[in-house]
């Protein structure tokens, strides 16, 4: 859905402020220091490794941690003890982000777990809902597609909460502002593809969708990451997606009385309620749980609702279009 929403926020505003603790000279000094004894080829001999590149684990070149990051990490922890003994401080942010404890390698573990489990909640329900589906479902090729999207979305957060480069944010923020778009676009298919006289409007608003997909993509990429843009461009589709899911499901429910649309409904608030973990952040306790991660593993049993409606609603149409149209054998 639109999990970047209050990230971006979060992270837009700390970066116009500043981080206290990249700024301090605790972390600068010592980041020089280990630059010019472990990076440097001053000490090397003729085209042999630097003093790192002797040391390094293998987990560690494999997730691409090089000497610079290294350093980074080590020197970030230094200052954070220096903060304390000096000037009885807690520890600060660095770079717009806190702190985290690195496990094997992994940069932010909570948060890597509770998306490799939501990846595996949407996978477990999409193959449910694909069996459960009954034959003649006219959305299931649409919803099967969603799904994917689903899953490549917390693919790339588990891989950019496991390492954090400018490639892996730019796809992990890439496939949650398409996953938030390809959720209003079903909203938009399977609100008008039924009706035939407006199919028009559906394949226009799906172009509409892709265009500014690949614009939003490529301005990102190309001219420059705007991170408040990005955050204005999830929160609105957002909010648009949330309106257009609840208001279907009232008149679902309160004109029509088509009382399974709850499990819609349910997911899309409840939602729109979990995500308040994004606005109370806190420095990561254990340097390991923080806001963020508590909010995906909150997350895990919404494709329950979500995938257990689509399969009801596919039921209903079915049903609706075997009384209506005649079975052609």
């Amino acid at each position: 859905m639109y999990r970047q929403l209050f990230i971006l926020l979060i992270f837009y505003i700390s970066v116009i402020l500043a981080s206290k603790g990249d700024r301090s000279s605790f972390f600068n000094y010592c980041l020089d220091k280990c630059f010019s004894r472990n990076c440097s080829r001053q000490f090397a001999a003729a085209n042999q490794p630097t003093v790192y590149e002797k040391t390094q684990p293998f987990y560690l070149k494999l997730l691409g941690w090089d000497c610079e990051s290294e350093c980074k990490y080590i020197c970030m922890w230094k200052a954070i003890n220096d903060f304390k003994v000096y000037y009885n401080q807690d520890a600060p942010q660095f770079y717009g982000k806190w702190p985290f404890v690195r496990i094997l390698g992994i940069q932010e573990p909570a948060s890597t777990i509770s998306s490799v489990l939501n990846f595996a909640a949407n996978y477990i329900m999409i193959k449910k809902m694909r069996k459960r589906m009954p034959r003649n479902a006219p959305f299931k090729i649409l919803w099967t597609g969603f799904g994917y999207i689903c899953l490549n979305a917390w693919f790339w957060s588990a891989i950019f909460h496991t390492r954090d480069t400018p490639f892996t944010e730019r796809m992990d923020y890439f496939s949650a502002f398409l996953l938030v778009l390809s959720q209003l676009n079903s909203f938009v298919i399977r609100f008008l593809k039924l009706r035939k006289n407006l199919n028009w409007l559906m394949h226009l608003g799906n172009l509409g969708s892709l265009i500014y997909f690949i614009y939003h993509c490529n301005y990102l990429s190309s001219v420059r990451f705007d991170y408040g843009y990005n955050m204005q461009a999830n929160i609105f589709v957002g909010i648009l997606n949330s309106i257009c899911w609840l208001s279907w499901c009232a008149y679902k429910r309160y004109v029509k009385n088509n009382r399974y649309v709850w499990r819609c409904a349910l997911s899309v608030i409840l939602f729109d309620i979990l995500i308040v973990f994004e606005v109370f952040d806190f420095r990561p306790l254990w340097w390991f749980l923080d806001s963020h991660a508590l909010w995906h593993f909150s997350t895990i049993f919404l494709p329950y609702y979500w995938y257990n409606f689509i399969v009801d609603d596919n039921y209903y149409l079915s049903d609706k279009l075997n009384k209506i149209i005649p079975i052609i054998r």
